[in-house]
Formats: structure tokens, C-alpha cells, sequence
């Protein structure tokens, strides 16, 4: 089990003759209220049941938690539901809950010809402080994997990372690594469509095969270059050997001129040219109807160690786009956020950095008062505290159909989603999509293979339905080598509910 704000307890499921279900993780989650769900079916004409919950406190790593008592229960009785099917949503509205209070729940039913109940999958959740908007709510019935995101069936796999932009009639996706028999090379690209889907997401199309930006072995080439002085293995002293990915897509895409040039912001792990202009996030401008960036463009945006790099998010208004860093420390990842005028992206000077404390903007980085560590209460700049399981950064977009800025991060193996009026905050509770291992909601349980876990979740903006009520959200999934879809970037589609 991780330690986040909403875990899997109890994998273990209602199944009876007389009516088959499980709890679902709750939503809708307030300083004093939450929304308790399961789903189930009936087969024996009616069955009861009932949503048990108790707060715990975490004294340590994991929850402890008062038992389940009566007076914490309400009974549904007499309930009938389509036995057809085991997809029927049961919820159950609960008040009067405690602030900051970390709380389990279950659901439990029988036939009502029956004697006893039988309880099924624990959930945690932590309700919010005093005024904070509910966390926001979607159909636990409809997160559905979506496919792969990868380079063409039988040629190559890309892995890791899997962003995308909308560039020009396409959108332009890349990738940390990509995977093909007997190879392994960082930082490819390929075109793909802009458009939202029903069913699973299709395979993308290499547009730039057969031409220039293929090895003599038709290897793809790197999408962020070496420049003609850097050999393509280079030593890494942290790994004590020489190695290919060096240069690597972390990030998003921004508009780096007002003329609407785009621009990729990126990490390299040494730097350029030998290491003379050292390890740090760079912005490299893009070339016209071309997949791979120019060298000759580059500029450092934060030196490794001396600045704490921010990766775009897919907010610009007011002439401004934003940013975000998230910096592990105990047991969250705080995020904080800095903004610039696009036609200054590329001058690290620009940059501004949000305040919570003053609700300002400083020239000075707010997350450099946090280590890697710890976070100092004084530090009040961070928007909010994710799982430390996330990886990268997460990613803000806002919502038509919510009519607020939503917020996608990775758990290690599921999201949690979050909303708020204004990018700034106050953000509300997480809601957990979780993983599981039938992958019930969209999301596969993260394996043990290389020790990864389920990393760089985000929204994949540009592919959301036309009213924004379904996102697509992508995701690292590190299989076992023997698996299909090893080492797959995958898609899952979540149907989010006002």
C-alpha cells in the first residue's frame, strides 16, 4: 500500500450469490462532507446494503483506525437492482465529518433473505479544511483504457514521457526513450491526430519516413540532436558508464516568440557541447515542418543544482503562460508556479514566481526555500501537496465543463484529480482514480519490472471531447519485458460528472 491521500485498503471484493459489487473511492470530498460510492447487482430480487465509514489518525507510515461502528452506518433495505448487470452505481452522501481527518470506508450488503453481510474494498480518503471547494467527481463506471500511445505496430515503442502539442494540422508527440528490437534511443517523435476518440487511441504515423531523420539502420534519429562536437554515448558519472539518453523531453511545448514560434523545453543530464554549459532544463526552438529541434538555438533556462527547473502546463491567458515545479519532501510533492509573457520564454530573467503567503509574484524562486526533503511550514508558496509517487509535474488545464482549472497528477500507479476557481487556488481534495489489477479503472496495477512505477500521468489536452467532459489522460507503464505492451505509454479515458 502507498502513502497517499486516497489508497486501496482491502483488495478484496462483494461477491454472494445474491448480489455481487465493490466500493468504489469516494468524491465530492469537503471539510465536512463526502460522497461514499460502490457498484454492484442484485440477483436474488432485492438485497440491502449500507456504506460504513471511521476516521483514523497516521501516526507513522500507516493509517490506524477506530472500528467500524453501528452509529456510523445507514441501511438501504429492500433495494432492487438490474441483475444483468454488475455495473449499477450506489452512493451515499455523508456530513458531519471532522476537518483534516483522514477517514476508511466499505460497502456491505446481502440479499435480503439472508442473514449476514459481507463487506467489500477498503478506501481512505482525507476530508479538506473550511471552505475548500469538493473535490471534483467522475463515473467510476466509465474509466476505460484507451490503447497505447507508441510509434508504428512492429517498428518502434516509444516509452516514457508521451507528451504532445498541437503543431500545426497535427499533434507532435515524443518520447523520453523509444524501444525497438536489439534497440534503445532517446528522444523520438512522431505525428499523430488532434481529436478526442471512442474507441482506443490509433497507431501514430512516423511523417517524416522514409527522409533525413532516420540512422542508416532506419533507427529513428533524436528529436532533440547532439550537436556535431558530441559524440551520441556519452559518461555518466552518476551511472559510472557511457549512455545514449542524454538529452531528454520532459516537458511541454511553449509559444518562445510572439510571432507564435514553438519552442520544447527539455532536460540534459551533462549539458552540451562536452559539459562546458552544464546539466539543467533548456528551451530549444523547433525548426518549420521538421520533428526535430535545432542545436544552435539552445538556451539554459535552469542550471541543474543552482535553479529549480518549472515545465510548462497548458494555461496561457492574460498574455501570460504558466508553469509549474513540484518538490518531493516527506511524504508529498509540493507544487509551485511561475509565469512569463511567451515572447519571453526563453530568458530565464522573465520569470516570476508565485507567493502564497503575499499573493505576489516575485523575481525569486519561492520552491528553492524546500529541499528534496523537507518544506518548512514558512514556505507557503505551493499550490498543493501531490503524491511524492508523481513524478515529473502535473497537469492543469482548464475545464469548459467544469468551469474550473482541473488538475491531473500521478499517484505512482493511479491520478488524483483535483479543482480550483483560479490556477493560484485554493485547490480542493483529491479524488483517486485508482490502479488495480484487472485494470478496472483504466489504470494497470505499476509492476516491479526495473523497479518503476506508473509515472509521468497528465492530460493529454488536445485530445478531450469537443465539450470537455471526457479527458484522456496518458501515462508510463513499465511492463514486464515478455508483455505486449512493454514498457507502453498508455491512454485512459475518464468521464468527469458536475
Amino acid at each position: 500500500m502507498h502513502s497517499r491521500t486516497l489508497t486501496t485498503a482491502v483488495a478484496v471484493g462483494l461477491t454472494l450469490v445474491a448480489c455481487v459489487g465493490d466500493t468504489d473511492p469516494a468524491d465530492r470530498i469537503t471539510a465536512s462532507a463526502a460522497r461514499l460510492k460502490s457498484h454492484g447487482t442484485c440477483v436474488a430480487g432485492t438485497c440491502d446494503y449500507y456504506f460504513e465509514w471511521t476516521p483514523c489518525t497516521r501516526p507513522f507510515f500507516d493509517l490506524v483506525c477506530e472500528p467500524y461502528s453501528t452509529a456510523r452506518r445507514h441501511k438501504h433495505l429492500g433495494v432492487t437492482a438490474p441483475s444483468t448487470t454488475t455495473e449499477y452505481p450506489l452512493t451515499e452522501s455523508i456530513t458531519g465529518l471532522a476537518p483534516s481527518t483522514h477517514y476508511r470506508f466499505r460497502a456491505c450488503g446481502k440479499g435480503s433473505a439472508e442473514a449476514k453481510y459481507q463487506c467489500a474494498t477498503e478506501w481512505d480518503f482525507t476530508t479538506g479544511v473550511a471552505q475548500q471547494l469538493a473535490s471534483p467527481m467522475y463515473n467510476a463506471l466509465a474509466a476505460k483504457p484507451a490503447g497505447t500511445m507508441s510509434h508504428p505496430v512492429g517498428a518502434f515503442q516509444g516509452r516514457d514521457v508521451g507528451n504532445a502539442v498541437v503543431f500545426r494540422n497535427s499533434a507532435l508527440y515524443y518520447f523520453g526513450d523509444t524501444w525497438g528490437p536489439g534497440f534503445w534511443r532517446t528522444s523520438t517523435a512522431a505525428y499523430g491526430a488532434r481529436q478526442s476518440f471512442t474507441g482506443d487511441f490509433p497507431p501514430l504515423a512516423d511523417a517524416t519516413r522514409p527522409g533525413p531523420h532516420y540512422d542508416s539502420s532506419g533507427y529513428p534519429k533524436q528529436f532533440v540532436p547532439y550537436t556535431t562536437s558530441e559524440p551520441e554515448f556519452v559518461y555518466n558519472e552518476e551511472l559510472g558508464a557511457n549512455e545514449r539518453y542524454y538529452h531528454w523531453p520532459t516537458a511541454n511545448f511553449v509559444r518562445a516568440t510572439s510571432s507564435g514560434d514553438e519552442a520544447l523545453v527539455f532536460f540534459s543530464r551533462a549539458g552540451f557541447e562536452g559539459g562546458t554549459q552544464g546539466a539543467g532544463f533548456f528551451v530549444d526552438a523547433v525548426r518549420e515542418g521538421d520533428t526535430t529541434t535545432r542545436a544552435n538555438t539552445r538556451r539554459l533556462l535552469w542550471p541543474r543544482g543552482t535553479a529549480d527547473a518549472y515545465l510548462p502546463l497548458d494555461i496561457e491567458e492574460g498574455g501570460l503562460r504558466y508553469f509549474i515545479t513540484c518538490k518531493t519532501h516527506g511524504f508529498a510533492a509540493r507544487c509551485f508556479l511561475a509565469r512569463v509573457a511567451p515572447a519571453n520564454a526563453t530568458d530565464p530573467a522573465a520569470y516570476r514566481y508565485y507567493d502564497q503567503a503575499t499573493n505576489d509574484w516575485p523575481e525569486t524562486q519561492v520552491s528553492r526555500g524546500c529541499d528534496d526533503s523537507a518544506c518548512p511550514d514558512s514556505v507557503q508558496g505551493g499550490l498543493f501537496d501531490a503524491s511524492p509517487y508523481m513524478s515529473y509535474h502535473p497537469s492543469i488545464t482548464h475545464n469548459p465543463y467544469l468551469g474550473k482549472y482541473l488538475s491531473v497528477a500521478g499517484t505512482g500507479g493511479g491520478i488524483e484529480l483535483r479543482v480550483a476557481d483560479r490556477i493560484t487556488g485554493p485547490w480542493s481534495q483529491p479524488t483517486s482514480v485508482p490502479d488495480t489489477t484487472d485494470g478496472r479503472y483504466g489504470f494497470v496495477t505499476r509492476t516491479a519490472a526495473e523497479g518503476l512505477d506508473n509515472y509521468h500521468a497528465r492530460e493529454q489536452l488536445h485530445l478531450r471531447s469537443p465539450d470537455a467532459k471526457t479527458i484522456m489522460v496518458s501515462y508510463f507503464h513499465a511492463a514486464e519485458p515478455e508483455s505486449a505492451d512493454n514498457r507502453a505509454v498508455k491512454l485512459v479515458r475518464i468521464e468527469l460528472v458536475r
